[in-house]
């Protein structure tokens, strides 16, 4: 978008596109409203300045491809060069009062919402009396008044979890949008002046308008180095994600994407007191819960066992007691792996036994069944890195067996907070360069005790960190060799990522890459898909924007102190956790028996799919590498497992959506 300012002194993207017909702001009605509408679900859309009718038999193609999504409603609108359509879940207000595409008063700006604006309730006043008038009590509406009167940069005011698209008719333009941390997904296909846009991959698939075909280059970075959503592209050649705090314009056959919200990870403006950063930190969480907690059907979470997910379990159970909540019983569910090491049954009893809650446990054992990851990639659209998305799929697959259609998650803490083993390379880089030695060495003997690896292994890994940025790259360079096993195709195709800007701070340019590039997109793309196959809204206290940017901003110590991690949510809620929780320092994450698994009752299916002469991923990969490289796995090195899997997704994805 251009930087345009007007006469007023406001740039063009604030000014407001029309006014309706204004009345004093003392006339206008506030009552207090209770029932307040929200609804998550799917949207689809196509808009071609070229047509005079969009074709509605593609866009219910497209509606139909996003049933599991929005299982409660359906809705479509055609216009000269345009159609919208929708799936609905209804949450709050179950009434058709939410129903969409929604206009304005005189239909020439519609909508499409997928999310939850969890704050229109308080922007929504200040809309009524600049004179908007209302007709149901959802967020959208508020959404849809909210760009008529402050334009593209509408959506910085909304605290929530969003994918949108409104088509302003009198400016025959489309705006569309991502919330901060793309919590909800948006795909989007523009060829031949043609801009097509859907919830999910597999809606853009079920019309004729684009062919079918592998992205070379996300293939590579998959196949190679495990990446997954870590740009613009997907696997499928042609179709591309609107990045997360982004929003896009479509007009005149141009598509315009820019920025409405960044992360400033260099922010250090929060408290220096711990005590004081514990309470703000604690008040911020417990808010964000609360604001999740709003529904008119029944809210459960999911619970690991872990820092995470406990914390939230522990705080909604609290918060759902609350008289006016009518003492609710929070539902909770769990996936369980009996007789693995990693199974973590005794930290979620303890968990259960402190909040109280009604527990449910589903124990996740593929027996063989090939066909439980072919049921994953048809929900997931794309490939994924490891079987916890699986078990993930199976706890929602729990959740809905229960009657339950909103669950909390403790998705998003590790990105900021530091929980990820390794980060605290970044941090002890950090402390080297500011020549902070007593504090350095303190962090290092305290790693040692915990036994989280030796001092000379610790600060070699610091001193990579500190090294000038140009060495940096040169290691980053070598260590991302392609492997032999890519084939020509792969190999040609590949283009590594782009840098990211340099942070002075290494430390936080480890949190910065880790929520916006390497491992929170993929997160939150599997959690969503796997959520919503089976109608489910998943919510996510932890990336309230306003708890990260607080965070953030904390001082490093507070992220990490005496090698442990996630220090400020630990001194936050360690009155509320179980103390075998809070003190827990070892970082399992969703593990699952996956070598296990994948040399014991998937191995002849494996063997059968790796050696078959019909072979799809013959094109992208050297066979004769990959059969080697799977039976040195099947005969002495567990540790390929996370090869293989790619390997195994890979050709299941191309059989499953017929590419090769």
């Amino acid at each position: 978008m251009s930087g345009h300012v007007t006469p007023g002194g406001r740039p063009a993207s604030q000014v407001p596109l029309r006014r309706h017909e204004r009345r004093p702001a003392a006339t206008i009605p506030r009552r207090r409203r209770r029932n307040w509408s929200l609804a998550v679900c799917g949207i689809a859309g196509i808009v071609d300045f070229r047509s005079a009718v969009v074709d509605e038999t593609l866009l219910r193609a497209m509606t139909d491809a996003l049933a599991h999504r929005g299982p409660d409603d359906e809705g479509v609108i055609c216009r000269p060069g345009m159609g919208l359509g929708h799936r609905r879940l209804s949450i709050l207000d179950l009434s058709p009062a939410g129903r969409q595409p929604m206009s304005n008063e005189d239909e020439t700006v519609w909508i499409v919402f997928n999310g939850e604006a969890y704050n229109f309730e308080q922007v929504r006043p200040e809309l009524e009396a600049a004179g908007h008038r209302f007709r149901s009590t959802s967020d959208t509406e508020v959404i849809l008044h909210a760009y008529e009167e402050w334009g593209d940069g509408c959506m910085a005011r909304f605290n929530g979890m969003w994918a949108l698209a409104i088509w302003d008719e009198p400016r025959r333009r489309l705006f569309c949008a991502r919330d901060r941390f793309g919590k909800k997904p948006f795909h989007y296909h523009l060829a031949d002046g043609r801009f097509c846009f859907a919830s999910e991959i597999k809606a853009l698939l079920a019309t004729p308008l684009l062919r079918r075909a592998v992205n070379p280059r996300t293939a590579a970075r998959f196949l190679a180095f495990g990446q997954l959503d870590a740009g613009e592209e997907t696997f499928f050649a042609g179709i591309r994600r609107l990045p997360a705090g982004h929003y896009a314009v479509f007009e005149d056959g141009r598509l315009t994407i820019a920025p409405y919200w960044q992360l400033d990870a260099s922010r250090r403006d929060g408290p220096t007191d711990l005590q004081e950063a514990a309470r703000g930190f604690r008040d911020l969480f417990d808010d964000a819960v609360r604001l999740r907690l709003i529904s008119d059907v029944p809210v459960a979470a999911t619970l690991s066992g872990g820092l995470d997910s406990s914390s939230v379990v522990v705080t909604a159970a609290e918060l759902i007691r609350e008289p006016h909540r009518g003492g609710q019983e929070l539902a909770t569910f769990s996936a369980r792996f009996p007789g693995f090491v990693a199974d973590e049954g005794e930290y979620i009893r303890a968990v259960e036994d402190r909040a109280a809650v009604r527990s449910h446990h589903r124990t996740v054992d593929i027996q063989g069944r090939i066909e439980e990851y072919e049921n994953l990639l048809r929900c997931q659209d794309e490939p994924v890195i490891s079987s916890a998305m699986l078990a993930n799929y199976e706890v929602m697959r729990l959740v809905h067996e229960q009657g339950s259609k909103v669950v909390l998650e403790g998705q998003g803490a590790d990105e900021y907070l530091a929980g990820y083993p390794g980060m605290e390379a970044g941090y002890h880089a950090d402390l080297f360069r500011g020549l902070r030695w007593t504090s350095l060495w303190s962090e290092l003997r305290a790693h040692v005790r915990l036994g989280n690896g030796s001092s000379p292994a610790l600060l070699t890994a610091a001193l990579k960190q500190a090294a000038p940025e140009k060495l940096r790259r040169a290691y980053r360079s070598r260590r991302n060799a392609l492997p032999g096993y890519l084939g020509p195709a792969l190999a040609e195709a590949h283009e590594p990522l782009e840098e990211p800007p340099v942070l002075s701070s290494r430390f936080r340019a480890e949190l910065r890459n880790r929520i916006t590039r390497h491992f929170l997109p993929f997160y939150l793309r599997y959690g969503d898909r796997n959520a919503m196959a089976f109608g489910i809204e998943s919510r996510l206290p932890f990336l309230d924007y306003r708890l990260v940017e607080y965070t953030i901003a904390l001082p490093d110590r507070f992220k990490i102190s005496r090698a442990t991690r996630k220090w400020i949510l630990r001194q936050a809620l360690r009155e509320r956790l179980p103390a075998e929780i809070a003190a827990r320092t070892d970082k399992i994450g969703f593990l699952t028996p996956q070598a296990a698994w994948m040399r014991g009752p998937l191995r002849e299916r494996l063997t059968a799919l790796l050696t078959a002469s019909e072979y799809r991923s013959a094109a992208y990969l050297d066979r004769n590498q990959v059969v080697a490289i799977w039976n040195r796995f099947l005969e002495h090195d567990p540790t390929l497992d996370t090869k293989v899997f790619r390997f195994m997704i890979f050709e299941l994805w191309l059989r499953l959506f017929d590419l090769g």
